[in-house]
């Protein structure tokens, strides 16, 4: 039996050994693709997300996200959200797909469940694309595996329905006081 599991690790190691460097690059290629197409979506959407929120945004505001929880793994663009959070525009890949679906997700993330509580209350998701967290307003569309290359067309989506409520909830400009709940 002990030998049986020596035998195992002696071969992934071969075998990760072989295919490291290759599986690496093509992970970091997708990575790359990915946070290309939300830069792209973000940028042309940015003016109009900048006057929902109240926020004077700029291109070069838009930065690099990745998060990894034992659950799935997160990779896009975020904008900080001064004195508040960030806000998130990624594609969300499951651990395991039958576990959950991917998906192209806008969220806004509060570092303190104390801070915009008023603005956590008005999120009454009737739809399976928006929900509230205990920190987090997430906006998303589900994708299909085959329906990848299209990721930018579902954020895209999921950016219009963040629009949309922020725009009724009156932006996040007043959020950035400090202290404000």
């Amino acid at each position: 039996m002990n030998n049986e599991g020596s035998d195992r690790k002696r071969e992934f190691l071969i075998t990760g050994a072989r295919t490291y460097v290759d599986v690496d690059d093509a992970m970091m290629e997708f990575r790359r693709l990915v946070q290309d197409q939300c830069r792209k979506v973000v940028s042309v959407r940015l003016d109009e997300v900048s006057r929902a929120c109240g926020i004077d945004w700029k291109p070069n505001d838009i930065r690099n996200y990745i998060e990894r929880t034992a659950y799935y793994f997160n990779f896009g663009k975020q904008l900080a959200v001064e004195k508040l959070g960030g806000l998130y525009f990624c594609l969300r890949l499951p651990r395991e797909h039958d576990r959950g679906s991917f998906r192209a997700s806008v969220f806004l993330y509060r570092q303190n469940q104390n801070l915009a509580g008023e603005l956590w209350g008005r999120l009454n998701s009737t739809s399976d694309n928006s929900y509230r967290g205990p920190n987090n307003l997430f906006f998303e569309r589900r994708i299909s595996g085959d329906n990848i290359p299209d990721f930018g067309e579902y954020l895209d989506q999921a950016i219009t329905d963040f629009n949309a409520f922020i725009n009724v909830t009156g932006g996040l400009k007043e959020y950035q006081v400090k202290g404000h709940s």
